[in-house]
């Protein structure tokens, strides 16, 4: 079985080839472009910039239209890859050769339903190279588009930018915060998606309406997170500890509060010297002095003014 579209009859010319592939993988694709500019002696466009949005879009859909074939760079990263499968589909659906290239290991059940059928080229594989350069002296040109041509698919939103949006949302169900949690565990994983996950997971933890379970699974993942500054943004600590010190400075002399006080000072002092853990404990340790001194606190003045209430019987000297 032959990548799709490929046929015998191709005489042996220079190509106009496009890469789809996933950034993380950048680091293992040097040999993959050498291999197709240098012994195949095709034209290779890849995509090299960082920056997204509508005109980069544009660009990439123009080099597909112009091209003679797709080269896809398969491995796990892209499994994930929203840009390139919808760079597959509009190649597929303008008629162009689309040749799927292993260059990471992948699990055949796993591989993404437009490339199960496809006969991949696995490039790990010491004959890799040589089966690929084969294929590609025998790549036909690809037919004169169609028209009309085939609607665009739009500008691809971002996996992360995603996540961010459902984590924005007012209310979000147990089942929906921990489904963000998983995903968010996964995105930590991979180095171009830590950072914005670990972001993602932060304006989590500022919410007051997190479940007990997500809440905990949050703080281990922000435990085992790299350092970051500390928000300046006041934390739930903060103004519960506050609260706590203020309802209990007269029966117990603050003592709750200032312990509240105390431990949050403690997470941003552990969480500056790079403690993510410490940090964590000392955050738990705030919460647990802050409600303990507000409910203290509201049981003490409950009492004290309902004692006030209570009618004085004044007595009578004869």
């Amino acid at each position: 079985m032959e990548p799709d579209n490929v046929t015998q009859t191709a005489p042996n010319a220079q190509r106009n080839l496009f890469l789809s592939y996933s950034r993380q993988d950048r680091d293992v694709l040097q040999s993959l472009v050498e291999t197709i500019t240098d012994v195949a002696d095709h034209r290779l466009w890849v995509d090299r910039r960082l920056e997204g949005g509508q005109d980069w879009w544009e660009e990439i859909l123009g080099q597909i239209r112009r091209c003679d074939a797709l080269i896809v760079a398969v491995s796990p990263s892209l499994l994930d890859s929203v840009p390139s499968a919808l760079e597959r589909q509009y190649a597929r659906r303008l008629g162009k050769t689309v040749i799927p290239v292993m260059v990471r290991p992948v699990s055949p059940h796993l591989l993404p339903s437009d490339l199960g059928p496809t006969q991949i080229i696995d490039y790990t594989a010491p004959q890799g190279p040589g089966q690929l350069v084969k294929v590609l002296l025998r790549l036909p040109t690809a037919p004169p588009p169609r028209e009309p041509l085939p609607a665009p698919p739009p500008v691809p939103i971002s996996y992360m930018a995603e996540l961010a949006d459902k984590a924005r949302r007012p209310v979000l169900s147990f089942e929906e915060q921990m489904g963000l949690v998983s995903r968010l565990e996964a995105a930590m994983e991979r180095p171009l998606e830590r950072d914005a996950a670990i972001t993602i997971l932060r304006s989590l933890d500022q919410r007051t309406d997190i479940f007990v379970q997500p809440g905990r699974a949050i703080s281990e993942l922000l435990a085992r997170s790299p350092f970051r500054p500390p928000t300046n943004r006041p934390s739930r600590r903060l103004v519960l500890s506050i609260a706590a010190l203020v309802l209990t400075l007269i029966p117990l002399l603050g003592a709750p509060g200032l312990l509240a006080l105390y431990f949050s000072w403690q997470v941003e002092q552990k969480w500056g010297k790079g403690d993510p853990p410490g940090s964590s404990k000392a955050s738990r340790k705030a919460l647990v002095s802050a409600a303990a001194g507000i409910s203290f606190g509201l049981l003490f003045w409950s009492w004290a003014l309902s004692s006030n209430d209570t009618p004085t019987t004044v007595p009578y000297y004869y």
